[in-house]
């Protein structure tokens, strides 16, 4: 293979953020996805799975805009600040720290032991129109928060309101299912 070079008259001019190579295939490369996924924000079409094969994430119903913090041993991942690249409005931002700007490298808490994941994703419903239920008025779009061997410590969370239906005051709703 080539990296950087002109292979049958086909270069290629672009940043590049990381390379991974394998003897062959890997047999599980939804891991190998979700580890991509999840440093660099990337909705995928299919479940995450952390790197010993745990399901980490299910996008039955809530495949949208899909971001978490995690730490694996398989992978060198403890991504400790995370947000989905897909969407530039309405985005939730989790953070071990209450900064949400600042790069993953940064000084932040770690995440203590591997093998924890907190994703979250959403059902694509719109934050611009709402429904009322009883004395509740809602946005349609519903989030859910999966977590993997839970004990991540503290986490902070941002909702970006940008396109959000106009209200004197926001509150968050949290259901059990």
């Amino acid at each position: 293979y080539y990296i950087g070079g002109d292979y049958l008259n086909r270069s290629y001019t672009g940043k590049i953020a990381e390379i991974m190579t394998y003897l062959s295939a890997p047999a599980n490369p939804e891991r190998v996805e979700t580890y991509l996924a999840v440093k660099y924000g990337l909705t995928m079409g299919h479940d995450y799975y952390a790197g010993g094969g745990t399901n980490v994430y299910s996008i039955l119903n809530y495949g949208y805009d899909i971001a978490g913090i995690a730490r694996d041993a398989t992978y060198p991942l403890h991504q400790r600040v995370s947000a989905s690249t897909t969407s530039a409005s309405a985005k939730i931002t989790i953070a071990t720290n209450n900064d949400f700007m600042s790069a993953n490298t940064s000084p932040r808490t770690d995440i203590a032991n591997a093998g924890r994941y907190l994703m979250w994703g959403h059902n694509n419903g719109s934050v611009s129109n709402t429904t009322t239920t009883g004395i509740y008025t809602h946005v349609n779009r519903k989030w859910k928060i999966q977590g993997t061997n839970n004990d991540l410590g503290t986490v902070y969370f941002q909702i970006d309101l940008a396109g959000f239906a106009s209200a004197a005051e926001y509150k968050l709703l949290v259901s059990s299912d």
